[in-house]
């Protein structure tokens, strides 16, 4: 009896370890089931997603919202958080605009992006910092330290949730404003004392905001380049006023701790109310700010695109896909684009902007600027004065060693390429300010380049570097199908199973014991040997192999117009170097650093839809016909630097 009893205490402790550990598995409960709109998407395309809120301060009842996507019956080792920026503007855009799996169709269901960055790694959107999109804050942050800060906080709470991450690499990327973000969050990443702090291998920014005065002066050089303004036209030498009067600004050693100076982010906003044309369509009256295409009403200026807007919307306003993203609607604003608030109190004041932190995150890390050809707020020309006036790497913008390429794509120019220093910086032709928008396979292939999976050829003496590129490893397909509809399909089961079939047989074995000086029953190593071998059959249950498809070539330092229609492939004209020194120095170019160390509003008005890239905190009737009047803004009040009326853009 003794025994039985012994036998009972230690059966109950495995019990009790089977019950929590299977239930209790964090991840579990932020497993996405029945999402509206899914059953459209074939099933082998449907991802494995987990979203719902981490609690970051329950104080000022501040929660992250994150919605996280695997590729099912595939194991990457990568994972990829994205951001979108604004400030304020959620990184639902990106995942159902952009990089994510999911994009929501005209009649409100779901469909498959063949062009998802769900490809080659796991994908993350975090809504942050708090009050953007689905999280939730009382306390507003008012500058990048505090949000970078509150991000650490994010992943020390994502980790314990899905431990098995530890073990991958970990990219942040991104878009616009969060070319703020980024570098604050990896600048708090690299210091702190966490373990996932190794994990940081690279980030990636697109069409970012990152030197506020700098790209702020590009606006006028970018735009005549383009042929979108004239010198001939009648009010340049006003707007070439303003451009001054930021330049002087700019030259002041008073300003050189301003983080951003209005009067210079204004000289857009002139730009726009110039340009428009009063006698066209109402919505063809102004230039689309984020793609030189496209025109829209005003003073909107853009902020009715994308289209897709006008789906995405109404689908994260549905009480059903709020719930299936383990929300509680009672609990959370109606999902905006853009919050007004978040914009408001992030100031930052006596800080200077994420520019600033580039030299020294370069020494640890790859960074990739990409930027859309055809974007006017956050353009080429800013991006590349801002590279060509930062120190890093022991000297001042791209060594003489640079490595330039022209990008091919599926036999097509797409863009150009330049690397030095850890830093490469990428042209994509024909793209606006969202370039997985416009371009989304393409948009993927930035990132194969990132983590070098390029092919290099050289044909007929011409060099290139070419994708796709097809691996030949089969993906583990898993039988049971309940499984493939659970996260845990090849992690946490085979555990779960192993400690039921050892209290099985423990329980067998105890039985065997207490009757054994009555009957001498067989051995039972021949059962115990079988249940390893069981166990072992049912642990050769994981998700192997991964695919990459993505195309990149040779450049050189001459440009195409990305209005144009590149040749597939054209001649270098000056000497190069032998295939081999090209590709290893191309290579060399690229390695890495040490790394080492309120209530659910029910109401849903179109009216609140604000433009994913570009939050204006003007009042509208200071862009009214009747109430503004440029000249008088510019003679009056710039003069002296005193404008009262002036606007201000935010990028997202």
């Amino acid at each position: 009896m003794v025994l039985i009893s012994s036998f009972g205490t230690f059966l109950g402790l495995l019990i009790s370890l089977v019950s929590t550990s299977p239930i209790d598995i964090p991840s579990k409960k932020f497993l996405v089931e029945n999402l509206p709109g899914i059953e459209s998407v074939d099933e082998i395309d449907r991802p494995l997603m987990y979203a719902g809120h981490l609690e970051l301060n329950p104080k000022i009842e501040e929660n992250y919202f994150f919605w996280k996507f695997l590729k099912k019956n595939y194991e990457f080792n990568k994972t990829i958080i994205w951001l979108n920026g604004g400030p304020g503007c959620s990184s639902m855009d990106g995942a159902l605009m952009e990089i994510g799996p999911l994009h929501v169709r005209q009649d409100g269901d779901l469909k498959y992006n063949t062009g998802s960055w769900n490809e080659v790694a796991d994908l993350v959107f975090v809504d942050q910092p708090g009050g953007t999109g689905f999280s939730t804050t009382k306390d507003y942050d008012k500058d990048l330290n505090k949000v970078g800060d509150d991000f650490v906080v994010f992943l020390q709470k994502y980790y314990e949730v899905f431990p098995e991450d530890l073990n991958k690499e970990l990219y942040i990327a991104g878009e616009s404003y969060a070319g703020q973000y980024i570098p604050f969050i990896a600048d708090k990443i690299l210091n702190s004392n966490e373990s996932f702090s190794s994990n940081l291998k690279g980030l990636l920014i697109g069409n970012g905001w990152i030197a506020p005065i700098i790209q702020s002066l590009s606006y006028i050089p970018f735009m005549l380049d383009k042929g979108l303004l004239n010198p001939n036209d009648e009010f340049m030498p006003k707007l070439l006023k303003q451009q001054e009067h930021c330049q002087n600004l700019v030259n002041n050693p008073v300003n050189d701790d301003k983080f951003e100076m209005r009067e210079c982010e204004n000289i857009l906003t002139w730009i726009l109310q110039y340009t428009r044309d009063k006698k066209g369509p109402k919505d063809q009256e102004c230039l689309n700010m984020y793609d030189i295409k496209l025109r829209d009403s005003y003073p909107s200026c853009g902020m009715n695109w994308p289209p897709d807007l006008e789906q995405v919307g109404p689908y994260l306003h549905k009480k059903e896909v709020v719930q299936a993203l383990n929300l509680d609607p009672s609990k959370i604003k109606q999902w905006r684009e853009c919050d007004g608030d978040v914009s408001k109190y992030l100031k930052n004041k006596g800080m200077k902007p994420s520019y600033n932190l580039l030299p020294s995150l370069l020494s640890k890390l790859e960074i990739m600027l990409f930027n859309g050809g055809n974007d006017i707020i956050c353009n080429n020309r800013g991006v590349e004065d801002l590279i060509s006036k930062l120190n890093w790497g022991g000297s001042k913008g791209f060594s003489d060693e640079v490595e330039t390429y022209d990008w091919i794509y599926d036999d097509q120019l797409t863009g150009s390429i330049k690397s030095s220093k850890n830093l490469t910086y990428v042209d994509v032709f024909n793209a606006s300010h969202m370039i997985p928008f416009d371009l989304p396979e393409q948009s993927r292939g930035i990132f194969d380049l990132f983590v070098k999976n390029f092919k290099f050829q050289d044909q007929d003496g011409k060099q290139y570097i070419e994708t796709p590129i097809h691996h030949k490893d089969t993906p583990t397909q898993d039988n049971n199908e309940n499984e493939n509809q659970d996260s845990e399909n090849s992690k946490g089961k085979s555990p779960i199973f192993f400690i039921f079939y050892l209290i099985f047989f423990l329980i067998l074995g105890g039985l065997v014991v207490y009757y054994k000086k009555r009957k001498q029953p067989k051995k039972t190593s021949i059962l115990r040997n079988k249940n390893l071998n069981d166990n072992n059959n049912n642990n050769i249950n994981s998700r192997n192999g991964h695919k990459k498809t993505v195309s990149w070539a040779d450049s050189n330092d001459d440009r195409i117009s990305p209005t144009s229609t590149p040749p597939p492939t054209y001649q270098r004209t000056q000497a190069e170097p032998s295939r081999s020194n090209r590709l290893n120095n191309f290579i060399n170019s690229f390695n890495r650093g040490d790394s080492s160390n309120g209530q659910y509003k029910k109401v849903y008005n179109t009216e609140d839809l604000e433009d994913i890239e570009l939050q204006s905190n003007v009042h509208k009737k200071s862009l009214d016909d009747d109430e503004f009047d440029i000249d008088n803004e510019l003679d009056n009040d710039y003069d002296l630097g005193t404008s009262s009326k002036s606007t201000s853009q935010h990028k997202e």
